[in-house]
């Protein structure tokens, strides 16, 4: 399948996915930057069960962080290839999206309020995008023609 055959929207979200995917890691190594270099660090030896569930959270943080980049970077693959599975993980990453938009845009201050509402406008527009019937037609026949 060439270039021509994909939509520029799907490029540009394909793309945005690809971008997302070692973004997630950057931000990752940045928590675990702040949280490590503080000095509020749990010791073994007073309170070990605080100790177990501070290592377990971050565990747990670094797992979830891996998991939506590896999501992150197959639903950009997959959108290349025009493959449906990665239409189907971009909508509904755009609708956690959305919920992140919300929840800056009600945080009030002036940038997380301009952040929140971009962040909303960009999720909303490409879930939309991503159900017309143009572009799901696009999606049914590139699976087509790859099976």
């Amino acid at each position: 399948m060439g270039t021509n055959d994909r939509p520029i929207g799907v490029t540009v979200l394909s793309f945005m996915a690809f971008a997302a995917s070692p973004t997630l890691v950057v931000l990752m190594g940045g928590f675990f930057f702040t949280i490590l270099t503080e000095d509020v660090l749990p010791s073994v030896r007073p309170d070990p069960v605080e100790f177990v569930m501070f290592w377990t959270f971050l565990a747990l943080t670094a797992a979830a962080f891996l998991a939506i980049a590896w999501i992150s970077f197959r639903a950009g693959l997959d959108l290349w290839k025009m493959a449906n599975r990665g239409r189907r993980l971009a909508s509904v990453s755009m609708v956690l999206l959305l919920l992140l938009g919300i929840v800056y845009f009600l945080i009030g201050e002036f940038w997380s309020t301009v952040a929140g509402s971009s962040i909303c406008a960009v999720s909303v527009f490409f879930s939309v995008y991503l159900q017309l019937p143009s572009i799901r037609r696009r999606f049914e026949a590139a699976s087509q023609e790859s099976s």
